[in-house]
């Protein structure tokens, strides 16, 4: 049985992590505001949560378990229900033989220990763990196999062609039938979809069918994983569910079609786009997740460094001319432009946008949603946008010579013009322009800078470590950024710019990170992504180059003689800034 021994103020004071007057300080308010002192000297960044548990842990004379650290299977932590973890705050991380190991909140919880004990029929040995991190695994760790087969024995103890029926007879206006659609097994397990992909964080869910089955994949991290596989006789259920939620024609099959729904869930707005496509296995789904009410990063967040910071940040200052920022779809572009929106929009600009889709709201933005069946394309909105006294306009994307001619007049016209093109580097967008129609010295004489970028999925800060660069991995960093095996003054300079590097002249005391693979990052080694970014200045000699209709590469090497990092070599930083791995970095950009 476990006893508190030690309170846990004796603790903090004993560790002089607190005083005695400020605890009672701390306590006073606790009471006034009607919470606890634990939590207010974390809401007061006085303490973090993981030192307050530790000390908890010393208090009950428990072990502490740090749960961002170690990987629990899935078989392991589904052995309590979802909902008694729920309730009890409570994880399952250990089983061997006869003893299971749990973390918990409150490890004083009897009735809870209880449970374990008379479902497991083991010995059981509590130990602490800080509350957030209990929470985001309850919240996040796969349950997803468990619900849906739950949710899939139902489906197939009916008939599915009854349940297909049921589905398409369900009207989401009418009350009685939205109680029903609840209840039934196809929307629980698209509910369990749609749940799964928002807790992952996935910007993309596949619902697709094949030869003998249908499977769902959610793109996390932009990579594409599988997440579960059901009965090819389900999948018309399935797909029209979805189809009712985003009000699209259901006994249309033969042409794509596309949708959205809105969903909310705590404080946080979901826009999710819906597309459909015919095959030959039945219509494939792709559904989009986008955030409204997620913060816009700043550029440093994005991942802007050093030279490449320096000069967007120069040309935000500008009143007219064009700022691209290129790469392939889903390579953050989008959010490159939020970013500069947010910077440039004060009370003192008129800015206004073209967007297909608008995929953040940003207050004091007057955003326009692209309609082509209305007869609203970026074409003929930016002719009507450059009637309404702008400043700034931001075109979501230049893809034909009538877009790509009125924003460049309206660069011409003194407006400061923000937008994309699909091209592979930042040389490729002066090319891009050309061959769209535009004229080569209207090219020279409003584009001010091209941002190429892409996306790399950033280490996981969990469980990253220090490792010696392997010979191969050092000779290809010596190949792309030879100046940082070099004392010289560029590499003084980037340094500067990348503050983590742990390198030198000796190939064998290069070191690299990877990430072991724990909870937070579902054990690929991975959290999160970044840009890697190309930034190339448009200098006098470029712009004689492009007036010329010189290469690409020709307009490249120069840049590059100017100081300009490429692709690779920016990437390459930021594998020896410990950011990400070599890997990541050719996977996207070689």
């Amino acid at each position: 049985m476990i006893t508190q021994e030690k309170s846990l103020e004796d603790v903090l004071i004993e560790l002089q992590l607190l005083s005695r007057e400020q605890w009672l300080s701390i306590q006073r308010e606790s009471r006034e505001k009607n919470t606890t002192p634990e939590k207010l000297l974390v809401e007061k960044k006085i303490l973090s949560s993981e030192v307050i548990t530790k000390a908890k842990a010393i208090a009950l004379k428990v072990p502490f378990v740090d749960l961002k650290k170690i990987q629990i299977p899935d078989d392991t932590q589904n052995i309590i229900p979802l909902q008694v973890a729920q309730r009890y705050r409570m994880i399952i991380f250990f089983k061997k033989d006869d003893l299971v190991k749990v973390a918990m909140v409150d490890p004083t919880d009897f009735q809870a220990l209880d449970y374990v004990r008379g479902r497991t029929n083991c010995r059981i040995e509590p130990h602490i763990a800080a509350p957030e991190d209990v929470e985001y695994l309850i919240g996040t760790q796969s349950r997803f196999d468990t619900t849906i087969g739950a949710a899939l024995d139902s489906v197939q103890e009916n008939d599915a062609e009854d349940i297909f029926k049921l589905t398409k007879e369900i009207s989401l206006s009418n009350a009685a039938g939205k109680m029903q659609a609840d209840s039934t097994p196809v929307v629980q397990m698209v509910n369990n979809v749609f749940d799964f992909a928002i807790k992952k964080g996935a910007s993309d869910i596949h619902i697709e069918g094949e030869d003998n089955e249908a499977r769902v994949r959610c793109r996390i991290d932009g990579i594409l994983q599988e997440i579960t596989r059901f009965p090819l006789s389900v999948h018309p259920a399935v797909i029209s569910r979805v189809k009712i939620m985003s009000n699209m024609k259901i006994d249309e099959k033969r042409i794509p079609q596309d949708g959205r729904i809105s969903l909310k869930t705590g404080t946080k707005e979901y826009d999710l786009r819906v597309s459909t496509l015919p095959t030959i296995h039945g219509e494939k789904i792709v559904i989009r997740l986008l955030t409204k009410t997620e913060k816009i990063p700043t550029l440093e967040e994005l991942g802007f460094r050093g030279r490449a910071l320096h000069l967007t940040m120069k040309y935000f200052q500008r009143t007219n001319g064009m700022f691209l920022s290129t790469g392939p779809t889903g390579s953050g572009k989008s959010t490159t432009l939020y970013s500069a929106l947010k910077y440039v929009n004060t009370p003192e600009v008129n800015t206004v946008t073209l967007e297909d889709p608008v995929e953040h709201i940003i207050s004091g933005v007057n955003q326009v949603q692209i309609n082509a069946v209305a007869g609203l394309t970026f074409g003929s909105g930016l002719r009507s946008i450059v009637r309404q006294d702008p400043n700034i306009i931001m075109v979501g994307e230049i893809r034909d010579m009538e877009t790509a001619d009125l924003a460049i007049n309206a660069s011409l016209t003194g407006h400061l013009v923000f937008s994309t093109l699909h091209t592979n580097n930042a040389a490729s967008g002066i090319t891009r322009l050309i061959d769209i129609g535009i004229e080569p010295f209207l090219v020279a004489s409003t584009v001010n800078i091209i941002v190429a970028q892409r996306l790399v999925r950033k280490i996981c800060s969990d469980c990253r470590e220090k490792i010696p660069a392997s010979t191969t991995v050092v000779e290809q960093m010596q190949k792309y950024i030879p100046f940082m095996f070099r004392n010289t003054q560029e590499r003084e300079f980037l340094l500067a710019a990348y503050p983590n590097i742990i390198s030198s002249s000796d190939a064998n005391t290069v070191m690299i990170y990877h990430g072991k693979g724990c909870n937070m990052c579902r054990g690929t080694g991975y959290h999160g992504r970044m840009g890697i970014y190309e930034v190339m200045e448009i200098t006098d000699k470029i712009r004689d180059l492009a007036i010329k209709k010189s290469s690409e590469n020709e307009i490249q090497y120069q840049a590059i003689t100017e100081g300009m990092l490429t692709l690779l070599q920016e990437g390459m930083l930021k594998v020896l800034d410990g950011q990400t791995s070599i890997e990541e970095v050719l996977r996207v950009a070689a």
